[in-house]
């Protein structure tokens, strides 16, 4: 889970780093569906749900394409949020759980 991490360009980097040529990273984490404004990203109740870090998936594909992973993955929306606490923030962002793969070089 990478939504909670303030640097995950470098984080991302750090796995590449690590894993050898042809090495598969896979997680899984949430997309928002609609941008947290600035503002919300103050919001407690936004971090503890973990929805103030969440990205796009299109953000989520360019960081991992930025760290130099290729074959980038992405499966399909799992509701994740539904009967927790958080649903309502949840369904304010339009967030789904997903999970991404990709893969190094050879």
């Amino acid at each position: 889970m990478l939504n909670l991490v303030a640097d995950k360009a470098r984080a991302l980097a750090e796995a590449y780093r690590v894993l050898r040529p042809g090495g598969r990273p896979q997680f899984a984490d949430i997309a928002v569906g609609r941008s947290v404004p600035e503002a919300a990203t103050c919001d407690i109740g936004l971090w503890t749900d973990c929805i103030a870090g969440g990205r796009s998936l299109d953000e989520w594909v360019a960081l991992i394409r930025g760290a130099g992973f290729g074959d980038v993955r992405i499966g399909p929306a799992v509701d994740t949020f539904g009967g927790t606490r958080g649903e309502r923030n949840a369904r304010r962002y339009a967030v789904s759980g997903h999970a991404f793969a990709a893969r190094k070089p050879a």
